[in-house]
């Protein structure tokens, strides 16, 4: 379980970040060459824990519907045709 940090003040929560950044800035630069490996990293357990007695896993709701997605050719061409501060904050469309 990740370990919980209560910060003094601004400075220390940015010392600490400083201190994370090359690990952060390495994990955001490595590349994800399948759609499957984009839907398995882009989300992990501790993302679902509030929704643990479903009957159904969320991981596996919310990754079978971003692999569809993301496998659907106008999916791929609406984010490649997107810049970031169009789309930001804006759901992507459904498919038709």
């Amino acid at each position: 379980m990740a370990r919980v940090t209560e910060f003094r003040d601004r400075n220390q929560l940015i010392q600490e970040q400083k201190r994370k950044s090359k690990g952060l800035a390495a994990w955001f630069r490595s590349r994800r060459n399948t759609i499957d490996e984009i839907v398995l990293s882009s989300v992990g357990s501790n993302t679902f824990r509030a929704f643990h007695k479903m009957p159904q896993k969320p991981s596996q709701v919310f990754r079978g519907w971003a692999s569809s997605r993301l496998h659907d050719p106008e999916t791929l061409d609406e984010l490649l045709a997107s810049k970031v501060s169009e789309t930001a904050g804006r759901p992507i469309t459904p498919p038709r």
